[in-house]
């Protein structure tokens, strides 16, 4: 019979504290709590989905009931370790809050809190998503909660902490869990990716980082998704195939025109990929990613290893980059992100779009402040005009000198 599959997110869940990547303060805290025996009986983890915090309160139980003795690091290997990874541990018991929210629930909890745990040092409930219990089951648990037995030990996780009543924060010792970066989302995507021996190309783990917005669970179980669509080398156009994702070619596109001043051409473009049934939401988000890889390129070509495109698509993104100063790029970058908060929200994000498009067609690449300070100099010094080059002269024109006398008639301001 074929083993049954194991997807990337369960079969490469952390079981060490050491492998709970970007959360080293959190895993510190524990850590030296159970080195100085200072564990407390009640504990809060909160966080968004996805970043570690189950897993967090399963290794906190394996190294506090581990038969080598409360240490640092569980051994995963004794009797308890092995029941706790598996689920199946007597003396550690998980509850799901959403199903088990009732005060008839709580009840029978604080029945069981009094028995003596049958092989562990200590008896410890794990209850996720905790927020979804009744405000009478919250009631019931706080006594129990605030003075448990000695061998009694509580975990609780949520994704909405501010659901929380304040009575029951008071009494936990709270972690917050933030969202991963995407630096160590793709770090940990390219050791997985050597243990499991595929590839990934240019830019592939940092798009995948991209689009799991902090969740560590959401990253393997896209790429899982991809794996199955493009074998065991994985590449920037797999990806935006099997996810559905916005090609980098009509960014570029879209770009292009923006920088050469073809507005026309790029308004056409908005109606090209409506017509083709494109989100143009979530292809306002792509660009402005598309932009910030821009900006960054022009900034540093250092900075390649961190955007969100493949080397191809650097090189082809270059030479457009390189015409125009860094002040330039900043400038639509800066205009992009007004507007993609509106495009967001808009019940029309085809007019907002378009509306955003000509306005950064409008913006202009601006000189450096040192150049202008050269041009000036030349003016002060040899009299020549500040718009042209070192070698014309200055040409004071008729026009010129009408448009001076206007302004000093109109202003009411004389002349030095």
């Amino acid at each position: 019979m074929t083993e049954a599959y194991q997807v990337l997110a369960r079969k490469w869940r952390p079981q060490l504290f050491s492998e709970l990547k970007g959360l080293e303060h959190i895993t510190r805290t524990l850590k030296n709590a159970i080195r100085l025996n200072r564990i407390g009986h009640a504990f809060l983890f909160t966080g968004s989905r996805g970043v570690g915090k189950t897993s967090a309160a399963r290794i906190f139980a394996k190294a506090l009931n581990c038969k080598s003795g409360s240490a640092e690091e569980p051994c995963n290997s004794c009797e308890n370790c092995v029941a706790i990874t598996a689920g199946n541990a007597a003396d550690v018991i998980e509850i799901d809050g959403a199903s088990n929210r009732g005060i008839d629930e709580i009840r029978l909890l604080r029945e069981n809190v009094t028995y003596l745990p049958q092989n562990s040092p200590y008896k410890i409930y794990i209850i996720d998503e905790v927020h979804m219990l009744t405000t009478e089951a919250f009631n019931a648990l706080l006594k129990t909660l605030e003075e448990p037995p000695a061998h009694v030990k509580f975990i609780m996780a949520t994704t909405d902490v501010h659901k929380m009543p304040m009575t029951i924060l008071s009494r936990c010792q709270r972690f917050d869990f933030g969202r991963l970066t995407e630096a160590v989302i793709a770090a940990t995507l390219v050791e997985i990716g050597v243990r499991e021996k595929f590839e990934f190309g240019s830019g592939a783990t940092e798009l995948l980082a991209r689009e799991a917005r902090g969740s560590m669970r959401d990253a393997l179980s896209l790429l899982d998704q991809v794996r199955s669509y493009a074998g065991e080398t994985i590449s920037v156009a797999d990806m935006r195939q099997a996810l559905g994702l916005i090609e980098s070619r009509h960014c570029f596109s879209l770009l292009e025109n923006i920088v050469c001043g073809e507005l026309g051409a790029a308004v056409s473009q908005i109606n090209d990929l409506e017509q083709a049934g494109v989100d143009l939401k979530r292809f306002s988000e792509e660009f402005l990613f598309y932009l910030r890889d821009a900006l960054f390129l022009k900034l540093s070509s250092k900075l390649k290893n961190i955007l969100g495109i493949s080397s191809d698509e650097i090189e082809l993104l270059v030479p457009l980059v390189s015409d125009c100063n860094l002040p330039y790029w900043q400038q639509l970058f800066a205009l992009w992100q007004q507007h993609h908060t509106q495009i967001k929200t808009s019940q029309t994000p085809r007019l907002a779009l378009e509306m955003a498009l000509i306005e950064l067609g409008m913006a202009r690449d601006l000189k450096p402040v040192d150049e202008l300070m050269v041009r000036i100099d030349q003016y002060l010094t040899s009299g020549q005009s500040l718009d042209a080059g070192p070698e014309s002269s200055l040409k004071t024109t008729e026009r010129d000198k009408k448009k001076r006398a206007d302004y000093y008639r109109f202003s009411g301001e004389t002349r030095s």
